[in-house]
């Protein structure tokens, strides 16, 4: 039987010694998943990054997959990402701001800039422009 296990919101953080991370790390392993997803939100804040970098690995047999949160967007998606990737056997599969009214405007940034090819949420709604629901939305 193939199992999986499912982490999101580590939130990693400078409040938290790196033991604790490794803890939630090493209760994950145990089960033996064949797969591992983990959801964002990796960080808490941008000066977290260098701490995620110490205690992130692999924790699946067979993969490990990464959706960043909107606290990645909030710092720096494009850096937590690269951490994400040089742990392992990473792959951010999909990753995408929050769809509320107060991520409008980074939206048509975030869908162009990450080749996002599908969307699910009220995103559509919160476009700013008509033309941007005619570019990015097909």
């Amino acid at each position: 039987m193939r199992q999986s296990t499912l982490r999101a919101d580590l939130h990693v953080h400078s409040k938290l010694p790196a033991e604790y991370y490794q803890r939630v790390l090493d209760v994950a392993e145990q089960a033996e998943p064949d797969l591992a997803v983990f959801t964002g939100d990796f960080i808490t804040a941008l000066d977290s990054l260098s701490k995620l970098r110490e205690v992130l690995r692999p924790v699946g047999k067979r993969g490990d997959f990464a959706v960043l949160g909107n606290h990645e967007y909030w710092a720096d998606a494009g850096a937590v990402g690269a951490v994400v990737k040089e742990k392992g056997k990473w792959v951010v599969k999909a990753a995408g701001p929050t769809t509320s009214a107060r991520e409008e405007p980074y939206q048509g940034k975030v869908i162009e800039s990450y080749g996002v090819r599908g969307v699910i949420g009220k995103v559509a709604i919160h476009m700013q422009t008509p033309e941007q629901r005619k570019q990015f939305l097909r």
